[in-house]
């Protein structure tokens, strides 16, 4: 029968029935997915076939470490910054996506700001007197949100009129959440750009020899 290990022990300590007679205080854990039962074991009665190579494991609370196991049994270290992609990582090598979206937020939060004020000073105050050039200017950062709902809107007109006014609330959220995004990342490459430059002009001091 061919199983997998699972564990070692010490009967005496521990207990555990073991099968065989051995001098040693040394029993191993074989379980068998025929039968789907496992059983203790002296080491005089089994035989190693295979390591398992390329298995990995996990530890609760080391969400940074990755344990693989080699061709000779043992287990190799490798953390997950070298393994992760970058999306799934944040600067401390901590595979939490969730970190890089909750961190993406509020940049969207002032992009969605920034929309809203950009849809009062477009809002017309006199239908007869002509758009300024600022107007204009700011009808073009508009062009994602009136892309998505010129797209989409289309599509919409040809439902019965209880389906398409669900679809216009939903493409409005998507048009705002997306034109937000759009303003957010605009804002945070202005942001990082500036930082950039302020480090560079600012070096941190070398330490002393």
């Amino acid at each position: 029968m061919v199983g997998s290990v699972f564990g070692e022990t010490t009967p005496s300590i521990t207990g555990n029935e073991v099968i065989g007679d051995s001098e040693e205080n040394h029993a191993i854990h074989v379980f068998f997915d025929d039968t789907k039962r496992g059983f203790w074991f002296v080491p005089e009665l089994l035989e190693v076939i295979d390591h398992a190579s390329g298995a990995e494991i996990r530890l609760k609370g080391v969400p940074t470490a990755t344990w693989i196991r080699s061709p000779t049994g043992g287990w190799e270290k490798i953390d997950a910054v070298d393994v992760k992609p970058w999306w799934e990582t944040d600067e401390l090598g901590n595979k939490d996506a969730a970190i890089r979206i909750r961190r993406g937020l509020p940049w969207i939060g002032i992009g969605a700001v920034l929309e809203g004020l950009v849809f009062i000073l477009l809002f017309p105050q006199d239908s007869i007197r002509r758009l300024t050039t600022w107007q204009i200017v700011l009808e073009y950062t508009l062009v994602p949100f009136e892309s998505i709902v010129s797209l989409f809107g289309f599509v919409f007109q040809q439902l019965p009129l209880p389906l398409f006014r669900v679809g216009a609330i939903l493409v409005f959220g998507v048009a705002f959440f997306t034109q937000a995004a759009v303003f957010g990342l605009l804002i945070w490459v202005l942001s990082y750009m500036v930082q950039r430059r302020q480090k560079d002009r600012n070096p941190r001091p070398s330490s002393p020899p």
